[in-house]
């Protein structure tokens, strides 16, 4: 039983840092409705040097990482049918928004970016989200 528990507690570390993403956006979208939380999209291109980056001295911080619970996280690929439709201005990879459950664009963002500024920018997002439902009847 001893063992048990040292390999759980062993393990742990190496679970926590996991964000778990969609792929397509009618998915994350239904989510997002349904478990009533904005969601944050990621547009990345394979080969993007600034997104591994972003994706591994950004997004995979622990402070990041447990921020990033209080959204649906949606990983799109620059040129992918969903990216087209859905955000047909990116040119340039990563590229960031916080969207809202309705579909409504809160925030973006292109570019690599640091820990600070992610979490200026996801806090300016939380505003125009807080602002947005106080206006509603």
């Amino acid at each position: 039983m001893q063992r048990i528990i040292w390999i759980f507690l062993m393990a742990a570390p190496l679970l926590a840092g996991k964000l778990t993403w969609y792929h397509a956006y009618d998915q994350a979208m239904a989510q997002a409705r349904a478990v009533h939380k904005n969601v944050y999209v990621f547009i990345d291109a394979p080969g993007c040097s600034y997104c591994e980056r972003m994706r591994h001295s950004v997004l995979e911080r622990p402070d990041v990482v447990h921020s990033l619970a209080d959204y649906v996280l949606l990983n799109l690929k620059l040129g992918s049918r969903d990216t087209r439709k859905h955000f047909p201005h990116v040119q340039v990879t990563p590229t960031s928004y916080f969207v809202a459950t309705d579909g409504t664009i809160l925030l973006d963002f292109a570019g690599y970016t640091n820990e600070e500024f992610f979490f200026w920018r996801m806090a300016d997002a939380e505003r125009i989200a807080a602002a947005r439902t106080n206006k509603q009847p």
